[in-house]
């Protein structure tokens, strides 16, 4: 990585002028596999251990009745019995237990000499490294990025520090005893400590810690490993603490060497300082709890609750939270964090197959909006759990990957089956009516009106625009691979019977006969406009005006009953329609109502700043990366085969570039913007493609395309594998692009950490 990089990126660490002394507002650390959060003043020094595969998958005990049928559910709709209808969804899907949850492992406390010592601290985000002092003691902590260790460097230290390890079942009887554990074996042989927690579900996992000392300097060296590593964890974990021994220092340079390797990627310059610190921290969160090789990222990332079982469950909720977790990953260009998402959707899909034949009695997928680790459902809402488009929208990040990446042997072994099955189930599930169009029979636009009766309804937006999308993907698919004509030919039969989307005055309604009356954190009836596409801006006048009056309206009814991670989602919704100053204001409200001094996110104004109804603070970590899709969609779209250069960036925002960011297609865009103009821009595209590019001046001069053409209000770009185009264009006289009535915020330095009073 360029020093000048990583100059840039130490403007946005965590810095600590005082210890943090709860647990939300620690240090986050992660590998994908092993999260640690950091936090105490020293005495102690607290660790709390997170594992991606550490769940609890004990399913309820009260079984599914003999009214939870589809036939008996359908007849009831029909019916318009929907309190009936309702009490049995909720008796069967929201039975009364703790499981199947994901489970806190525990902390390992570090005591250090000196007591009320002074703490000071800085989370590198550069190279994923804590270090700090606590007195005079050095403290250096790092989460291995390509090995399953926590390192922890003590200096100036001139006695071995006290560690223990605390288990729920010490920090939390109440919980410990609801989850039926027991404690952990402890065991201690020289300088190496270990427990063994075993669980209900008869799993085992194991901490191992060794400490050595060097002179003053004090290394602890930790380890975590479980049943589905070892039959014998214990042993396992205590092997690998003997073997990396002389390995500490190729530890931490392959750890810092990873995260060089990932800022690499791409690197984004703004002018407003706080978004561009959240779009490094978002992607800086997502890497240290996605890695390819283990499970995707659930609510609570890697860093589930100290002592407390998690919220919700810590379960992947698939009707935004998983999806916006995963936004960033594809125009920010770095594609593989996405890969633990795929595997685990592939992993899981014979399993909710069976249980959509089951239930339904007719072949596809359906996906339970919330699910454990091996995608079983937990218990929630009916409402909610019974929604029938999350297998489809899980989907949708399958297209993405594809139309990024361009991996054709992803599409056909991994997108396109997914995707049929998908299908398989909507084929089956949509009705008929004696208008001769196709219906959703049964839904609910999500968590609107809760978990009552009258959240239930037909043919909703959400719904309708998921099976127009997937027929479109299924269709171009098909023709790329040369595969289902037949199947294509009736696919496009019931795009076009479809129930077209209900609309009023105030635009798009979010089922037949329900209005958007009311503030609401899932603005769900907007999914034709993001993240869907089927309703654009460069659409009919009649797509602008429906557009128009749609986000007017979403407007009208305000933010009061909106959640933290609504308005990465309300950003990515306004930059789709061009409305940058809108975009910026968003994650100003975001970051400003809903964000923990550490930059952990919380579902309520915990700051009570009147923004929204919502007070509480349940941490989840989804508004945190969708922070970084929101930033990266005002800099660079790409939807519909057209590249769009910073198509809707803030009026003051005079000067901003990026570099490596990803366009579909898999072309690599980078672009700079002086005075209100771009100036320049780069093209990097994998195969050879002709691409639009809109944003760029008519009198730009390009260099290294085969051949480039202006057609009046884009460029067309051919492309060869492998090479770059350019074009270079004069910016304009500033003082006639940037005016004197914008309002420009200051650059800050380190919006995240904790600060000493007054300071």
């Amino acid at each position: 990585m360029p020093e000048s990089a990583r100059h840039h990126l130490k403007d946005h660490d965590l810095v600590y002028e005082c210890a943090p002394m709860e647990w939300k507002l620690g240090v986050p650390l992660g590998n994908g596999h092993i999260g640690v959060m950091l936090w105490g003043d020293g005495s102690p020094l607290k660790l709390t251990f997170d594992r991606d595969d550490l769940w609890d998958l004990r399913g309820p005990e009260v079984k599914p009745d003999g009214e939870f049928t589809w036939q008996n559910l359908r007849e009831l709709a029909r019916q318009g019995r929907m309190a009936e209808l309702n009490e049995i969804v909720e008796r069967n899907l929201n039975p009364p237990s703790v499981t199947p949850t994901k489970l806190p492992l525990g902390r390992l406390e570090i005591t250090l000499p000196e007591v009320r010592a002074t703490f000071s601290g800085r989370l590198s985000v550069g190279d994923a490294t804590y270090r700090g002092k606590v007195g005079k003691t050095g403290v250096e902590l790092l989460v291995a990025a390509e090995s399953p260790f926590v390192v922890v460097r003590l200096t100036g230290v001139r006695t071995i520090p006290m560690t223990r390890w605390r288990s729920l079942v010490d920090l939390n009887p109440d919980a410990a005893e609801r989850l039926g554990l027991a404690p952990p074996k402890v065991g201690q042989q020289d300088h190496r400590c270990w427990i063994e927690q075993p669980f209900p579900d008869g799993s085992t996992a194991a901490i191992a810690w060794s400490m050595v000392r060097r002179g003053q300097i004090v290394t602890i060296l930790a380890t975590s490993t479980s049943t589905r590593d070892s039959s014998d964890p214990v042993s396992l974990a205590q092997k690998r603490l003997s073997d990396a021994g002389g390995m500490l220092a190729r530890i931490a340079g392959a750890h810092v060497r990873w995260w060089q390797e990932f800022w690499d990627r791409s690197r984004v310059s703004l002018p407003d300082g706080e978004l561009e610190t959240l779009w490094y921290y978002g992607l800086y969160k997502l890497a240290s709890s996605s890695r390819p090789g283990h499970l995707p990222a659930n609510l609570q990332g890697l860093w589930v609750t100290d002592a407390v079982l998690p919220p919700w469950r810590g379960d992947y909720h698939c009707n935004i939270n998983v999806q916006e977790t995963y936004w960033p990953v594809y125009a920010t260009n770095h594609l593989d964090l996405g890969l633990p998402l795929y595997d685990w959707l592939g992993t899981i899909g014979e399993r909710v197959r069976e249980r959509t034949r089951r239930f339904f009695g007719f072949d596809g997928l359906r996906l339970e909006t919330a699910v454990a680790a091996d995608g079983s459902p937990v218990p929630g809402w009916g409402t909610v759990q019974y929604w029938p488009g999350a297998a489809t929208w899980m989907a949708h990040h399958l297209w993405l990957h594809w139309r990024y990446s361009g991996d054709e042997t992803f599409l056909r072994e991994k997108a396109y089956p997914f995707m049929k099955l998908c299908m398989a189930f909507w084929e089956g599930y949509l009705e008929e009516r004696d208008d001769g169009r196709l219906h959703v029979p049964l839904s609910h636009s999500p968590e609107w009106k809760g978990n009552h009766p009258e959240a239930w309804g037909r043919d909703t937006t959400v719904d309708l625009s998921l099976v127009r999308n997937l027929i479109d993907w299924l269709s171009q698919l098909g023709e790329l691979l040369g595969v289902d004509a037949p199947d294509r030919a009736r696919w496009q039969s019931i795009r076009e019977r479809l129930q077209p989307y209900h609309t009023d005055r105030d635009g798009l309604m979010l089922m037949e006969g329900v209005r958007y009356d009311a503030s609401h954190r899932h603005p769900s009836h907007l999914m034709p406009i993001h993240p869907m596409q089927d309703i654009t801006i460069e659409g009919s006048d009649d797509d602008r005006d429906l557009i128009n009056r749609s986000v007017e309206h979403l407007e009208h009814m305000g933010l009061g009953e909106w959640a933290g991670h609504s308005f990465p989602q309300g950003s990515l919704i306004a930059s789709r329609v061009g409305r940058g100053e809108m975009a910026a204001y968003m994650l100003h409200l975001y970051v400003d109502s809903f964000v923990l001094p550490n930059g952990c996110h919380v579902n309520g104004d915990w700051r009570r700043h009147g923004i929204t109804v919502f007070h509480h603070q349940p941490y989840t970590m989804e508004a945190e990366c969708g922070v970084a899709a929101a930033v990266t969609e005002m800099l660079l779209q790409s939807w519909g085969g057209r590249v769009r250069l910073f198509p809707a960036i803030p009026r003051d925002w005079g000067d901003v570039s990026y570099r490596r960011l990803l366009a579909e297609g898999g072309i690599e865009v980078s672009a700079t913007r002086e005075a209100g103009a771009t100036v320049g821009v780069e093209l990097l595209s994998k195969k050879e493609q002709t691409v639009c590019v809109r944003g760029v001046s008519e009198r730009a001069a390009w260099s290294g395309a085969v051949q480039v053409e202006w057609t009046g209000d884009e460029w067309r770009v051919h492309l060869k594998a492998g090479q770059t185009a350019s074009a270079v264009a004069q910016p304009p006289e500033r003082a006639a692009t940037v005016g004197g009535h914008a309002r420009r915020r200051p650059r800050p330095r380190n919006i995240f950490g904790l600060r000493r009073q007054g300071a």
